[in-house]
């Protein structure tokens, strides 16, 4: 099944200097039916649902020099968007059911010292049915 809008990014820099994150432009060409800025700061993934009926994108949150994100979930389907409260650190992976639920992966601080992945799930209030599988990240 076709992806129902064609999602690409341009002007791309670290989001940090030596960061493997970045920041990015959103460029959607296709008539999407959401309002949003593309010229902010977004990361440069997103991720559908298996079914077409959602996306996610990542929207950066930088405060006082410390990177954070929202999660954006569009429900297509439905035309309703769920934003995800703050999460302290960097988008490492990205994952949609079918249920509108993402499940991440987020590089941030783990303890007063130490650096490391966290694994985490956003669940939005279009959330339907969570037997689905996730969809593939791009």
């Amino acid at each position: 099944m076709k992806n129902p809008f064609s999602i690409r990014f341009n002007i791309i820099s670290e989001v940090r200097h030596g960061s493997p994150y970045n920041i990015a432009h959103l460029i959607i060409d296709e008539d999407f039916p959401f309002q949003i800025k593309s010229k902010e700061s977004w990361q440069d993934k997103y991720c559908y649902s298996i079914n077409k009926n959602g996306l996610v994108l990542i929207k950066w949150e930088i405060v006082a020099n410390n990177p954070a994100f929202k999660i954006y979930t569009f429900d297509l389907k439905n035309k309703e968007l769920d934003i995800s409260n703050c999460i302290n650190g960097c988008c490492h992976k990205i994952k949609l059911r079918n249920d509108l639920t993402s499940n991440y992966e987020v590089y941030t601080l783990l303890n007063e010292k130490e650096f490391g992945i966290k694994i985490g799930e956003n669940k939005t209030g279009n959330n339907n049915d969570s037997s689905q599988i996730a969809g593939t990240v791009s």
